[in-house]
């Protein structure tokens, strides 16, 4: 029995007599061959799955950074707000000790015997030293006292003493038996020494004054600097958004290394799908609806070049002589067989960058890259002295078939595969009105072959 063998001196396959069995793994040698999905659809799943995981790690990175903007935002109002509570807590220890200690200058019992806030002129140097003295040890820049009728009794601040702050919702929420404070930046503000500091943050606590009988009798409103906490608030929201950047960017990793993963596995089950789908059942070759996404991209490719530089590629049509008589002498059966068995022969003579698929019925489908039609023709004929020569075992019974072979080749012209599918065609129906059995090219179609009927030729 021969063996293929491959002519040192010609690009195909040359053989001698060789028995063809059926093969049942076609499917995975026409698997070796690049897909005509790898140049559509393949790149579309693979466009597709890159613009995927490319949305994933954008929305991803926006998302991170909402976080931790937000989180930011978030941490410095909660610092912020524990910073007034303590101020807030302060002031009132604060105001507690001013009644205690001062309250004999502040406080005094009217005609009907109720305590009421006053101060007269004449203690007004002794209350403003004594109140310095006290609120020393501590960062209050200015202290205010206030009657319920909202008048400023006290200030560190003397011209202002004897104003009337109508209309202040704060202090109003103060003289209702409420603590409101408030942090705010100062552009400048004046200390207890009457000094100015500027560009300060301040907590402005108003806390309500009481009577012992627990009615509210004023209110205090209390200056509390608190700029030092500026740069430890800033510094543990840095501190905090670095590190949950960090974490962030690491889960952000592992969750699309995941994704990834996930997606090209996914790519890879769609492409073996996609495979799948464009493999013809009973040959193993690539249908013909792939076969011409094939012969379209390599028309592509021929478009693209110089017209002076075009790479001549050919489209050959190989069709199974009188297959019709055969199937209704020897069964479909058989003829499914031979047909498989054919396809195999035709892929085992092609070169690796040769393209081959079954066009349809008894008819297959080459595609010669870089080849010319003489080139073509050359090669067409060795093809169809390969098959001729090689009997086919199926079943037992010893089987052999002549093919008819058309090509048609790219012209400088061309602007659409149809041109170039039509000459093969009409290549091949010459064949076929010429004897059969031969190869034809679009050089060498007999003068009469321009009007064939394609209905008499099987």
């Amino acid at each position: 029995m021969g063996r293929p063998r491959f002519c040192q001196t010609c690009p195909v396959w040359m053989t001698t007599p060789i028995i063809f069995r059926p093969w049942r793994a076609t499917a995975a040698m026409q698997v070796d061959r690049p897909s005509p999905q790898t140049n559509i659809t393949e790149k579309i799943i693979r466009a597709h799955s890159e613009n995927l995981i490319r949305l994933f790690f954008g929305l991803s990175c926006l998302a991170t950074l909402l976080v931790l903007v937000l989180a930011g935002v978030g941490l410095n109002r909660v610092l912020s707000n524990m910073v007034i509570k303590l101020a807030e807590n302060e002031a009132v220890a604060v105001s507690q000790s001013i009644l205690r200690l001062e309250g004999f200058l502040l406080v005094n019992q009217n005609r009907r015997g109720e305590e009421e806030l006053t101060l007269p002129h004449s203690r007004l140097q002794q209350f403003d030293q004594r109140m310095k003295n006290l609120l020393s040890p501590f960062d209050i820049l200015k202290i205010k006292v206030f009657s319920p009728e909202w008048m400023i009794l006290y200030s560190t601040d003397h011209q202002i003493i004897g104003q009337i702050d109508f209309g202040n919702q704060r202090l109003n929420n103060a003289l209702a038996g409420n603590n409101d404070s408030r942090l705010e930046t100062k552009e400048m503000v004046l200390d207890l020494d009457l000094e100015e500091k500027f560009n300060v943050d301040v907590v402005e606590a108003y806390i309500p004054i009481r009577s012992h009988q627990g009615k509210v009798i004023g209110s205090f409103e209390i200056y509390r600097d608190v700029t030092p906490y500026r740069e430890e608030i800033l510094e543990a929201v840095i501190t905090s958004i670095l590190l949950l950047g960090i974490l962030l960017a690491f889960a952000l990793a592992a969750a699309g290394n995941v994704f990834s993963r996930k997606i090209r596995a996914m790519q890879k089950l769609l492409n073996r799908m996609s495979d799948l789908t464009s493999v013809d059942p009973l040959t193993g070759l690539t249908d013909r609806l792939h076969a011409i996404e094939h012969a379209e991209t390599e028309m592509a490719r021929y478009l693209h070049q110089e017209p002076s530089r075009r790479q001549v590629f050919s489209l050959v049509m190989v069709d199974i002589d009188h297959f019709k008589g055969f199937n209704e002498i020897h069964g479909m059966a058989i003829g499914d067989q031979i047909l498989r068995l054919t396809g195999e022969l035709l892929d085992s003579l092609r070169r690796p960058f040769d393209f081959i698929g079954r066009w349809g019925g008894d008819r297959f489908f080459l595609l010669f890259p870089d080849c010319n039609s003489q080139q073509a023709l050359t090669r067409a004929e060795e093809i169809r002295k390969s098959v001729e020569n090689a009997p086919f075992e199926v079943d037992g019974g010893m089987h052999k078939v002549t093919v008819s072979i058309g090509i048609g080749s790219a012209q400088i012209s061309d602007t659409q595969m149809n041109e170039v599918l039509k000459r093969a065609d009409l290549a091949l129906y010459a064949a076929k009105q010429s004897g059969r059995n031969r190869s034809i090219s679009q050089q060498t179609m007999p003068a009469n072959s321009a009007h064939l009927d394609e209905g008499k030729l099987s």
